[in-house]
Formats: structure tokens, C-alpha cells, sequence
């Protein structure tokens, strides 16, 4: 008989499902989203901010794992790791894939998407975005601008937009007028916080 080492095994398993953990939270939108461990129920409900309950249904993110005695025989150990880290990869990117569908399907629900087409300058692309956005000031009354995050396929898209169209001046005064419009909703904004001691 083989021995067994149960908290060798223990340790290697905890320490593996970590792995696994971190990786499916190691993602811009996924790190900086709250979470709530939920062991029982079919789904789960909350409150938009018109007060309507949403219920929703849990969605299965999972992969198959499975290992063969000639993997175990060459690789010992290092195999199940491998394949621990190559599943949280793989429910990463399925998570990302819900995550990114729930924020665009939340975001059309209020009308704050921009679609464009390849006729768009990048200017009205920007300015379309900019548009329907909450844009605050500094103390100088200087725009903090948006963070634009594309993929790559829209990022060399829109590159490319830029290389082969610079900003023209009619671009740039539509722009300072969109600015000054957000800067006064900005100020309205401010002027109706309340401040708590």
C-alpha cells in the first residue's frame, strides 16, 4: 500500500482552488466589483435605483477538468496545477463574458451606449461618448476626461481614426461648447450635495 499524506493533499488543494480564485479575480472589472458568497438558491434579487426588485438567475461558470494516469506518470504533481490554473483561466474569461453582457445590457436599459459607424469621424465618436457622460471638474474648472477602454480590435479601429483624421477646428469649438455645458451641470451637481459633518 501506497502512503497518504492527507495535509500534504490539504494544503495542495486549498492552494490550488486559491490559485484558481485569484486568477477568475484578477481583472480590472472583476477585482473592483463587490461580491456576495452565496451557498443555497436557485438566484438572487436587487433594487434599481427606481426602486424596481430585479430577479435574477444564477448563471453556471464552469469548466471539466480531467487528468490522465500517463499526465499524473509524467508530470507528477505539476499537472494538477497546470490544469487548476488552465480551469480558472478558462472561468475567468466566461465570468468577463457574463460581467461584460449584465454592464452592457444595464448601460442600453438607460440609453447610455453610443453606437457608431465606420462613416464616424473620431471626433463625433468622441463627442457622441462625451455626450451622454457625467464629466467632473478640477478646482481649476479643468475636465477630468474618461479613460477610454477598448479591446484591441476597437483600439486599432480607432487609432486608425485619429492617424487619418486630426481634430479639426470645427470639432474643437463643438467640443469647448460641450464642455462648458458639462461644467454647469457639473456645478449644479455640486451645489446640490450635502455635506455631513
Amino acid at each position: 500500500m501506497l502512503p497518504d499524506f492527507p495535509l500534504f493533499k490539504y494544503k495542495i488543494r486549498n492552494s490550488a482552488i486559491n490559485s484558481v480564485w485569484n486568477i477568475m479575480n484578477d481583472d480590472p472589472i472583476k477585482s473592483s466589483s463587490r461580491k456576495k458568497i452565496q451557498f443555497e438558491g436557485g438566484g438572487f434579487s436587487h433594487y434599481n435605483l427606481d426602486g424596481e426588485r430585479i430577479k435574477k438567475d444564477f448563471t453556471r461558470v464552469g469548466t471539466e477538468l480531467t487528468i490522465s494516469d500517463d499526465e499524473i506518470l509524467d508530470k507528477g504533481i505539476l499537472i494538477y496545477l497546470e490544469k487548476m490554473v488552465s480551469a480558472g483561466e478558462e472561468m475567468s474569461k466566461q465570468t468577463t463574458e457574463i460581467l461584460t453582457k449584465e454592464i452592457g445590457e444595464a448601460a442600453a436599459s438607460v440609453g447610455n451606449t453610443a453606437s457608431f459607424n465606420s462613416e464616424q469621424t473620431i471626433d463625433e465618436m468622441m463627442y457622441e461618448m462625451i455626450e451622454k457622460m457625467e464629466i467632473d471638474f478640477d478646482d481649476d474648472g479643468n475636465p477630468y476626461m474618461p479613460i477610454l477602454v477598448t479591446g484591441s480590435k476597437a483600439y486599432n479601429t480607432i487609432y486608425n481614426k485619429i492617424r487619418k483624421n486630426p481634430k479639426s477646428q470645427k470639432c474643437n469649438s463643438k467640443m469647448e461648447e460641450l464642455l462648458k455645458i458639462k461644467k454647469e451641470e457639473f456645478d449644479v451637481r455640486e451645489s446640490n450635495r450635502k455635506l455631513v459633518d
